[in-house]
Formats: structure tokens, sequence, C-alpha cells
């Protein structure tokens, strides 16, 4: 049986703010979220968009 993915109320480790100055959902500058999102496929070839 393969293991199900937990929707976003669910998550081990959800997304929250790890410093006072950040904002809910914004990404600390140099986190490795950040920095998936920057090189990232999706951002360079566009023509998997479909």
């Amino acid at each position: 049986m393969t293991k199900r993915r937990k929707g976003p109320k669910q998550k081990d480790q959800p997304n929250l703010p790890q410093s006072p100055k950040q904002g809910y959902g914004e990404k600390l500058d140099g986190s490795h979220q950040v920095k998936q999102d920057n090189h990232s496929r999706q951002n360079q070839h566009s023509s998997h968009d479909l």
C-alpha cells in the first residue's frame, strides 16, 4: 500500500514563520525552498507548462 500524501493542513513540517519579521507563507532568504524555486526546471523550460 502506498503512503498517501498529506494535505496542506496535515503536513509533517508545515511552512510556519521562522522569525517574527517573516510573513506567513513567505520564504526566508537563502532557504532551501527559495533556492529550489529559483532553480526549478519549470522556470527555465516553459514548454512544460501545458
